[in-house]
């Protein structure tokens, strides 16, 4: 059983920590490979691209199972 989920903050829809993971590595392949160019001069590799990719999703905000903010005091 998974501990945390994310929720989205426009549409409230809630994923699973292994969910999101999968997102945000479809999201952040795909934006490598339309902005190859750009990312290659930036980025030394995929792996460095992902990770500053991920710490700039504001769309989700960590949260329980029923999407509720989490008391991270309790967690």
């Amino acid at each position: 059983m998974e501990k945390l989920y994310f929720r989205n903050v426009y549409t409230g829809k809630v994923l699973s920590e292994s969910e999101y993971g999968e997102l945000v590595e479809r999201e952040a392949r795909h934006h490598w490979e339309e902005n190859l160019h750009d990312c290659r001069e930036d980025y030394s590799s995929y792996q460095k691209f992902k990770e500053k990719f991920s710490e700039y999703d504001g769309d989700f905000v960590p949260c329980d199972e029923e999407g509720n903010h989490i008391d991270w005091e309790q967690y």
